[in-house]
């Protein structure tokens, strides 16, 4: 039974619906790393359009190797200004995908 209780108490602290949608969220009620969102926007990135730009590089006459750096660089270029709308998260207390409408 005390288990029972604990495990109440433990999950009435840890809420499993977001509070805050596009409001300001509060510093204490924040959560997540920087290093978290390598894998939300690589997982973004790594979709068939990545592939079929390749092939289309390598059909107009370039090798796999600098298919490879083109895909690269323009997922790159693509990153940095991902990499500063999520910077301005934590700054800000919005998500990014909210903070990033107004720009």
């Amino acid at each position: 039974m005390a288990t029972t209780q604990g495990a109440a108490a433990s999950s009435a602290k840890r809420q499993l619906i977001e509070e805050h949608s596009y409001d300001y969220v509060p510093v204490t009620e924040r959560h997540g790393e920087t290093r978290s969102l390598f894998f939300v926007w690589f997982g973004a990135s790594a979709h068939v359009l990545t592939v079929v730009t390749g092939a289309i590089a390598i059909s107009l006459g370039m090798n796999f190797w600098w298919a490879l750096v083109a895909i690269l660089a323009g997922n790159l270029l693509g990153a940095i200004f991902m990499a500063l709308h999520s910077a301005q998260g934590p700054q800000l207390g919005l998500p990014q995908v909210i903070q990033s409408r107004a720009q």
